[in-house]
């Protein structure tokens, strides 16, 4: 059934008092305007199909219960009941040929103030689980990059974070720059029986001795960037128990080196290690003589003197 001028039903503006109800199909050649609320379809056994492109336009409503695009609300979830089977809650899935340099964005969360808001936090994407009752595992954000077929790809990264900063950040004491940041909160009476770490990385799951060096991380600072630290341990009060870095085995494992000093083709390292001052812990005085058996030498910096670490063969 085709509502035009043909059929004499909608050649003019036309009002009903009660339901209408269409057993075929309906196909509308002008714009459709619905003043209320629109349900549409089963829930089992009908979709929605949008070839164009779905644009919503006008006033928002503001609350954490509103949102543009609901499915339950930020209080309230859908309730699914029991589920005995894989559920998703919205999927996008694409598929492209691309012949240039463009790029495929699966979904872009963007967020632009208008106006200065000394107090507004601004979060392109959130994810969260609550965890109330027995689980497996929980992922507040989870990434994943597959490789299965042979490629020459550049980059494979399963989670990336980016700042770009082109001007002027006056940021507050206690705030920073953190392209990724990560952390853990046990507070009231939380307990946990098992390893707790802001960060973890493994390579446990990696069978293979690929021939490209492997590493849990990497600190890159080559090129033309500019940093302090690889790594920096800021220690703020009495409550780290073992120490700032620490190396331990496990499993029966032989670890070659605990530390390595190495360079590539050119480059040096100056200190194998610094002191700021001198004459307090871990850095004292010692009168004594280095025996004759020492061989070698460590260059350590203390308080800007450079100093030596004897290294004996025999004692």
């Amino acid at each position: 059934m085709t509502l035009t001028a043909e059929t004499g039903i909608a050649s003019s503006p036309y009002a009903a008092a009660g339901e209408l109800t269409y057993t075929n199909d309906i196909t509308m050649t002008g714009d459709l305007t619905v003043e209320g609320d629109f349900t549409f379809g089963n829930a089992t056994t009908d979709t929605l199909t949008i070839t164009g492109v779905l644009e919503k336009t006008g006033t928002w409503t503001a609350g954490l219960n509103y949102s543009a695009i609901a499915v339950g609300s930020y209080g309230t979830p859908l309730a699914l009941g029991a589920v005995s089977d894989h559920y998703i809650g919205q999927c996008i899935h694409l598929s492209a040929t691309v012949d240039d340099s463009s790029n495929i964005i699966v979904g872009h969360y963007r967020f632009t103030p208008t106006a200065d808001s000394d107090d507004m936090i601004a979060q392109a994407v959130y994810g969260a689980v609550s965890v109330v009752f027995n689980m497996a595992d929980a992922y507040g954000c989870r990434g994943a990059v597959t490789l299965s077929t042979a490629s020459d790809a550049n980059q494979l990264i399963g989670v990336m974070g980016n700042v770009y900063v082109s001007a002027a950040a006056t940021l507050d004491a206690t705030g920073g720059c953190y392209g990724v940041y990560g952390s853990v909160a046990v507070t009231g009476s939380g307990t946990a029986d098992r390893n707790i770490a802001a960060g973890y990385f493994t390579m446990r799951p990696n069978t293979v001795n690929t021939t490209g060096q492997m590493s849990c991380v990497v600190a890159d600072m080559g090129g033309s960037g500019y940093a302090d630290y690889g790594f920096l341990a800021q220690v703020g009060n009495n409550n780290v128990e073992e120490a700032a870095i620490g190396i331990k085995v496990s499993d029966s494992a032989v670890l070659p080196s605990g530390i390595k000093f190495a360079r590539d083709t050119a480059g040096s390292i100056t200190h194998a290690l610094e002191f700021e001052a001198v004459d307090y812990t871990p850095v004292t005085a010692d009168t004594g003589t280095p025996g004759a058996n020492s061989t070698h030498k460590i260059a350590i910096d203390i308080a800007g003197t450079t100093a030596y670490i004897a290294v004996y063969t025999d004692y």
